[in-house]
């Protein structure tokens, strides 16, 4: 991505801040946001469901959170790269608890389903009536929400997303259903910080017991910075401001070590802004993950002051992905030279692109798809040298990578990669409905991976042309 456009992108996401700082100064329909805590017909945004963003401090509207994005910031969902299936559970305060169930389908066209169930049992309560009689009776609350979510991915790597959410609520003998919806922008990634954006919970008011409670409305807006240490360590620092109806305005802040993809550990902390010293306005969370493959296991602990501690527990997984399409036989290739300024060393075929091209070479930051500057010039030709292959249908960018790390990420990292070569394609002009892309990881590699130089010559970019066929 340019400077220029990243600039623009900042730019946009700063003005995007200050305008949702500024609608906590301005009322909502039938409330006025922060004017009257616990007003709204939903505590179930309150209490938060998944582990690891519970011990980040719930600071995840710009973090990639897989399946949980739809909780948060419903446009990380368009960053899942396959199937994926998350369970999750909690343990909440006296006898309540929250279980749900959310799946994430990739489709064609950069869109991400998502669907979701979820249930909670806000235990037992006791009848009280209007006049302040208590009637000796213990009823039960439940909640129950199904949903739907689309994410879409933008060829500059502009995320966004929507989330719309049907429910059911039980009171005793009292019923009553309702909608609501959550929408969301995500930035691409912008040198390991990525901002992101989300209005959740609008929707009409809630009519329960001849009384009408509004939708739990909240504003978000979230900064993360990932970064690489020594290789085999990944930081992640996050920071959210959040100002929903029912509740305080508060700043989210939490930090994640991870080593190799295997375990994590996390530190979450939130600051509510009071001036008079409310009970637990500064809250603390810890916790732990772990990764086995396409498997992932979170918990997070949270203690409170004048409750038991909370416990949460997220379990997921990637489902299988579409087996990757078996590797084309190679084409002839024939030594071309990169500007001489390059330092590139490729194999590409004579003008016009051969039907498959393999580039290797292209320098990307470590664990990064940000194209180093050197290699844009080498991209530059082979741009060029597309634009003069005869009756083009389509181009599909594949990204590869060695057998470093785990399969998960280097699927993700080979994916990242071909998108950032199609971005560069776009840029120059080049048709975006022509370009598709593919991340393979390190399932096809060419050679083996138990030298450095085997490990460099998997590391590549291949173009696939598919031509018209002719009569």
């Amino acid at each position: 991505m340019s400077d220029r456009r990243q600039k623009i992108i900042l730019a946009l996401f700063i003005v995007l801040f200050f305008f949702l700082l500024g609608l906590s100064e301005r009322k909502a329909e039938g409330a006025e946001l922060n004017d009257d805590v616990g007003s709204s017909h939903s505590v179930v945004h309150a209490v938060g469901l998944d582990a690891r963003a519970a011990a980040l401090g719930f600071a995840v509207t710009a973090v990639d959170m897989g399946a949980a994005n739809l909780e948060y910031n419903p446009a990380g969902a368009a960053l899942a790269q396959s199937r994926y299936l998350y369970l999750g559970h909690v343990d909440w305060v006296l006898d309540t608890s929250l279980s749900q169930a959310i799946a994430l389908l990739p489709m064609a066209g950069e869109n991400v389903l998502g669907l979701g169930l979820l249930y909670f049992d806000e235990g037992t309560v006791d009848e009280v009536l209007e006049d302040g009689t208590y009637t000796g009776e213990r009823l039960g609350a439940r909640d129950f929400q199904a949903s739907l979510a689309l994410g879409h991915r933008f060829p500059h790597g502009i995320s966004v997303g929507a989330r719309f959410m049907a429910f059911h609520k039980t009171l005793g003998w009292e019923r009553a259903a309702g909608m609501m919806g959550d929408v969301g922008i995500l930035s691409p990634d912008l040198r390991g910080f990525r901002l992101g954006a989300a209005i959740q919970g609008f929707g009409p008011p809630l009519r329960f017991r001849e009384i009408e409670d509004p939708a739990p409305l909240r504003y978000r807006f979230g900064v993360a910075h990932t970064a690489t240490v020594e290789r085999d360590f990944r930081l992640l620092a996050c920071l959210d401001f959040v100002i929903p109806r029912d509740n305080y305005n508060a700043f989210h802040v939490g930090t994640e070590w991870e080593y190799r993809e295997l375990l994590a550990l996390r530190v979450g902390y939130v600051r509510s802004l009071l001036d008079d010293g409310t009970p637990d306005s500064d809250r603390f969370s810890y916790g732990a993950g772990l990764r086995i493959g396409g498997w992932g296991f979170d918990y997070a602990y949270s203690p409170k002051d004048d409750f038991d501690p909370v416990h949460r527990f997220s379990v997921n997984f990637a489902l299988a992905s579409p087996p990757p399409l078996p590797p084309a036989p190679p084409a002839p290739m024939a030594s071309a030279q990169a500007p001489a300024d390059s330092g590139v060393a490729v194999a590409v075929g004579v003008e016009p692109l051969p039907r498959v091209t393999v580039l290797r070479g292209i320098n990307f930051d470590i664990a990064s798809a940000e194209i180093g500057p050197e290699s844009k010039p080498l991209l530059t030709t082979i741009y060029e040298r597309l634009l003069h292959t005869p009756q083009v249908e389509a181009v599909e960018i594949q990204g590869h990578t060695d057998s470093t790390g785990e399969a998960d990420f280097n699927r993700r990292l080979s994916l990242e990669r071909a998108r950032a070569v199609r971005e560069y394609f776009v840029l120059q002009g080049y048709p975006v409905d022509k370009l598709g892309v593919m991340g393979f990881g390190d399932t096809v590699p060419v050679v083996g991976n138990d030298t450095a130089e085997g490990r460099a010559a998997n590391r590549r970019i291949e173009l696939h042309v598919i031509r018209r066929v002719t009569e």
